[in-house]
């Protein structure tokens, strides 16, 4: 018995043979699309910022972010505390600091930057 395929004629075997070219370069054609696609990654982002005019508490939360004392710090190094009295430019910079605390307790120079960071 003989396949179909060899009692097919010369120019319908080019036909399937163009027919099958075609449709490999469309899958190649449509893969690098997709690919290009999937590379870029699009997205959309839509970011809305809201400022409430009043905040329900406890809404913030103060972190102590020193992490050792500053009594036995300013103990070892002397040279880098000083009470917010010393430092005028301190309190003038940080009044609501300077008269909540008593003022002759020492302040690390390190907080003091801290706090200058943050204005």
């Amino acid at each position: 018995m003989e396949s179909k395929y060899k009692k097919l004629s010369f120019w319908r075997q080019k036909a399937r043979f163009l027919f099958r070219v075609l449709l490999a370069i469309g899958f190649i054609v449509q893969s690098l699309k997709f690919l290009e696609m999937y590379l870029h990654y699009p997205s959309t982002v839509e970011l809305e910022v809201v400022q409430p005019s009043e905040v329900e508490l406890p809404a913030i939360t103060v972190c102590n972010i020193n992490e050792i004392r500053s009594t036995p710090y300013c103990d070892e190094y002397p040279e880098y505390c000083g009470t917010p009295d010393k430092d005028p430019d301190f309190c003038v910079r940080f009044a609501e600091y300077c008269n909540l605390v008593n003022t002759t307790k020492k302040v690390t120079f390190k907080f003091k930057l801290l706090l200058l960071t943050l204005i």
